[in-house]
């Protein structure tokens, strides 16, 4: 008999999402997998819309709503890692939707491999059309060379940061003791994603395309061009402190980010946020990543914003 009561946790991240939100949660509805679930609504206490639009949802008991909270997003994360009870656990966003194989698809996959986490393709979705992302699994494989798999998420080949494309195993998770960071300071979704492939015994990837991220043009994480550019450099800063602590310094080669960043940011941010700041942004941003090639955190750790984040993250990866 097994441990859980569920096979799956799904967490759904709600904040702000009541147009798309009905959308989501009735492609959980719409699963072919029947084995049993949990549904864990974790929403944003501050977002009144978004609780009319769950409240039809409640009448199926798999159901579960929960006010939180939403100025520490990592937290909210943990929240759910907390109280999820299913062998496994998937977290997504409530203006996404899943496809109707997706949880059969990540499950069978976990199942048949004893992999302590699943990776699957997904699409993104624009003006309501799907297209496909260019780092796709073209066949389903196993990789366990952990090194190997967090470079492939620092250098962006095949492997992305979200959460939302990945089933986690939840011993697992409690075993090595992972958790978000829980501040706007830090990319909680690529610091997460990074550590837990550290750690695994098994990952598989699968070539079936499971989820479809909405792209919104006017979402808050790409108009603000500083912010996600600070919340990078903080992520890698730390993540490269941690395994120089842990001794794993293979894990982080940097060229990636040095050498792509900046064209990668001008892409993704709106311009108009750093205005006549552009140029005083690259300066800043260059003499930080300087800093973290050299392993040179003391500049770093003096902030208290750091320093939290690497308090979190000692107890990281030690079996409880």
């Amino acid at each position: 008999m097994s441990d859980y009561p569920y096979e799956i946790s799904i967490v759904v991240l709600i904040h702000d999402v009541s147009r798309y939100l009905s959308k989501c949660l009735d492609s959980i509805l719409k699963q072919d997998f029947n084995k049993p679930i949990e549904v864990l609504l974790l929403v944003d206490a501050g977002t009144k819309d978004d609780y009319s639009a769950l409240k039809p949802f409640l009448k199926d008991l798999r159901f579960k709503q929960y006010s939180l909270d939403f100025h520490n997003p990592g937290e909210v994360r943990n929240f759910g890692l907390k109280t999820a009870r299913g062998k496994y656990i998937y977290i997504i966003d409530g203006d996404d939707y899943l496809r109707p194989n997706c949880l059969s698809s990540l499950y069978n996959k976990a199942e048949k491999e004893n992999s302590d986490i699943v990776i699957a393709n997904y699409y993104i979705e624009r003006s309501g059309m799907k297209r496909k992302p260019l780092n796709v699994y073209h066949k389903d494989k196993c990789i366990l060379d952990n090194e190997k798999l967090a470079r492939m998420l620092y250098r962006d080949i095949n492997i992305r940061g979200y959460t939302w494309n990945k089933l986690y195993r939840k011993s697992f998770l409690d075993e090595y003791q992972f958790k978000f960071l829980n501040n706007h300071y830090f990319l909680e979704d690529f610091s997460f994603s990074f550590l837990t492939l550290l750690f695994a015994k098994k990952v598989n990837f699968i070539k079936d395309y499971v989820y479809v991220y909405v792209y919104h043009k006017n979402s808050i994480s790409r108009a603000d061009g500083k912010r996600r550019i600070s919340r990078f450099i903080y992520s890698f800063a730390l993540l490269r402190l941690y395994c120089k602590e842990n001794n794993l310094k293979k894990a982080t080669k940097i060229w990636f980010f040095e050498k792509k960043f900046f064209l990668f940011a001008i892409a993704l941010q709106s311009r108009r946020t750093l205005k006549g700041k552009l140029l005083k942004t690259i300066r800043n941003s260059s003499k930080a990543i300087k800093l973290i090639k050299k392993e040179e955190f003391e500049s770093f750790k003096k902030d208290e914003n750091f320093y939290e984040g690497y308090l979190t993250y000692i107890n990281i990866g030690k079996k409880k």
